[in-house]
């Protein structure tokens, strides 16, 4: 079977800040999750009469915070054998009903086991012949599950699945059945779906992560917090108390920005009061926010991080054999952009494409071309500027360029890649 080396948290949270900037108590958080996961599964391996039961996950944050990139990265980055499944929680259905079967998320973990297989046969099957194809199969299959037993199981958008009290009866019974379903799975065992291996995956060892928005919980937690009092009114001729006892703090504007993400960090009581069931909530021990990313993170995303789609971009770009660059005020101004969309890296991704793309049309069958992206065209009042470089002389591409204008052969490009008049 195989081996899963231990990390300390702080080994993945250095592989982490490889893709993620800032949010340093989550990637702390998720970092120690992780770390947990690796040391139990191959303890539980070695010791299976002595085991340490599994401490679920819960990331509270807005999308493209990176809550699943930093899962995804520690997987990456250590090229560990453990398959990942994100599930959409919102598609989720109970059994009966029209939809997603809750049980059928072990396929996804499946269906990743085998991916990782294929990366290397023999490795995990062994060495059998080719001819043999009903062996193979057979040991792939076998292989898979115990893979899919040590996997991650990422319910995204796992706010979806609440009971709110305003909910229709008939809903509020739909939700309970799917988080009652996923209390099932959580708590460990076999014999979940139809599918004709996933009967044979022991769910005790999947490390199980919520992770969503969950609007409205904010205000669950300030409200325990600083809780709202009406003030104490006299009726008729009733006096008031002479001494009376001192009211507990209320909310104010004030109050409520002092309180930082490790504060707004959900007690088991705000998450009952959200709408999961009690069962479900004692199996979620681990909790940490992502906090909406800003203007200046956004800038040193572009910047410094592995997953940079401006980076990205110049990869396409330098396989055509062009270069794409950018002024460090066009990346500021994208990331201010990006932050009025409220989508994190999302946004970034959605405005250097409505630039680069058009031009990466034009340059169709050309190379040799150096684009340069600056702070108005980003603004679209001014086109990319596109000059012609030699292959001797030109550098490598890399980092922002200062704001300036090349000079020399070049022709123009508007932000929609039309050619400039």
């Amino acid at each position: 079977m195989e081996h899963y080396p231990y990390q300390s948290p702080k080994e993945l949270e250095a592989l982490i800040r490889k893709s993620i900037v800032g949010q340093d108590d989550g990637v702390r958080t998720v970092a120690t999750a992780l770390a947990a996961h690796l040391l139990r599964i191959e303890h539980n391996r070695i010791h299976p009469d002595d085991p340490i039961h599994k401490d679920n996950l819960l990331i509270i944050g807005p999308t493209g915070s990176g809550k699943t990139e930093s899962i995804r990265t520690v997987i990456r980055e250590c090229n560990l054998p453990i398959p990942v499944a994100v599930i959409a929680t919102n598609t989720l259905t109970s059994s009966g009903y029209k939809g997603r079967n809750v049980e059928t998320i072990l396929v996804d973990l499946l269906q990743d086991a085998f991916r990782i297989i294929n990366t290397d046969v023999e490795k995990y099957v062994g060495d059998i012949s080719d001819d043999d194809e009903d062996e193979i199969r057979q040991r792939a299959g076998e292989v898979a599950v115990k893979l899919a037993g040590k996997g991650i199981i990422i319910l995204d958008e796992a706010d979806k699945i609440r009971i709110h009290p305003l909910d229709r009866r008939e809903d509020s019974f739909f939700q309970r059945s799917i988080q009652q379903t996923l209390l099932k799975i959580i708590e460990g065992g076999t014999g979940f779906g139809e599918h004709p291996l996933t009967p044979r995956i022991d769910t005790t060892d999947i490390l199980f992560i919520f992770s969503g928005a969950f609007i409205g919980l904010d205000e669950i937690t300030k409200q325990r917090l600083h809780p709202k009092t009406e003030p104490e009114t006299t009726l008729g001729f009733r006096p008031a108390p002479a001494n009376p006892d001192p009211e507990p703090e209320t909310a104010t504007p004030e109050t409520q920005e002092n309180l930082t993400a490790r504060d707004l960090i959900p007690t088991t009581e705000d998450l009952i009061e959200f709408g999961y069931i009690p069962e479900l909530v004692g199996r979620i021990t681990l909790r940490c926010r992502y906090n909406p990313i800003t203007a200046e993170t956004l800038y040193n995303i572009l910047r410094e991080s592995d997953i940079s789609p401006a980076k990205e971009f110049q990869k396409m770009f330098r396989r055509t054999r062009n270069n794409l660059e950018y002024t460090n005020n066009a990346l500021m101004e994208i990331a201010r952009q990006a932050e009025k969309l409220q989508t994190g890296v999302r946004g970034l991704r959605n405005i250097i494409g409505d630039i680069a793309y058009p031009i990466y049309y034009e340059l169709s069958g050309k190379t040799n071309q150096r684009v340069l992206i600056t702070q108005r065209t980003v603004n679209g009042e001014a086109p990319a500027t596109i000059r012609t470089f030699s292959c001797e002389s030109e550098p490598p591409a890399g980092s922002p360029q200062p704001e300036r204008r090349f000079t020399g052969r070049r022709d123009s490009l508007t932000r929609h890649g039309k050619k400039a008049t």
